[in-house]
């Protein structure tokens, strides 16, 4: 498939926007305390992906994009992969690893041109995790930027709190987030509204954490 039928597919696949049973994302539940966490911008454009064209149609327009954040789901017992989170600038997509049967080499193949090229940086936190899990699948990662070793670099390994990516989107974003679906059965479809909401921002602050780190030290 060459860039314009691309872009056709993709526009052609978007119209449909988020399958009937998918609940509308909301806003993150208010902090308890005086902080508030994070919040999900209500009118970005948020995508499910559950079908093979739909998959290879992003995953080729994705490769034009010089970064994207990439965070996985995954099954608590076993870390298989569940779910895959990727987003741009301008739209993030949720890619049901399920729903291609038992995630592998060759049923999530349209994934390999994109996580191969080195060209389009993947923005991960702790990305030694995300690289083992699209391993166990026989998918393999170039070109990662772990926003977890920029923090460390920048504010320093032993500064207070930590370097866990809501400890890191509070120093750096102003709020945490709220991680309470990270242990919430990700097997299950569909998947909550708040599960929604949660797997989209962890991709999400991926690219503005890089904004801010970007203006520091050079990474590469």
């Amino acid at each position: 498939m060459d860039d314009d039928g691309a872009d056709n597919a993709l526009k052609a696949w978007q119209q449909k926007a988020l399958p009937k049973y998918m609940p509308r994302p909301s806003m993150p539940k208010q902090a308890s305390g005086p902080k508030a966490f994070l919040r999900r911008e209500p009118q970005r454009p948020l995508f499910w992906i559950a079908e093979k064209a739909a998959l290879e149609a992003v995953c080729l327009k994705l490769c034009q994009e010089a970064f994207i954040g990439l965070d996985v789901e995954t099954t608590l017992s076993t870390q298989s992969l569940c779910l895959m989170q990727l987003a741009t600038p301008s739209a993030t997509y949720l890619v049901d690893a399920l729903a291609f049967g038992k995630p592998t080499q060759h049923s999530l193949s349209p994934l390999s041109p994109l996580l191969e090229r080195c060209e389009t940086k993947k923005l991960i936190h702790h990305a030694p995790f995300e690289e083992r899990v699209l391993a166990a699948c026989g998918l393999s990662l170039a070109g990662v930027v772990d926003t977890l070793l920029l923090s460390r670099k920048l504010r320093g390994r032993n500064i207070l709190g930590g370097h866990s990516l809501s400890v890191v989107c509070e120093r750096e974003l102003g709020s945490p987030l709220d991680k309470r679906e990270q242990t919430s059965n990700w097997q299950r479809r569909p998947l909550s509204r708040s599960q929604i909401t949660y797997a989209a921002l962890d991709a999400e602050v991926l690219l503005q954490l890089w904004e801010i780190f970007s203006r520091g030290p050079s990474f590469f």
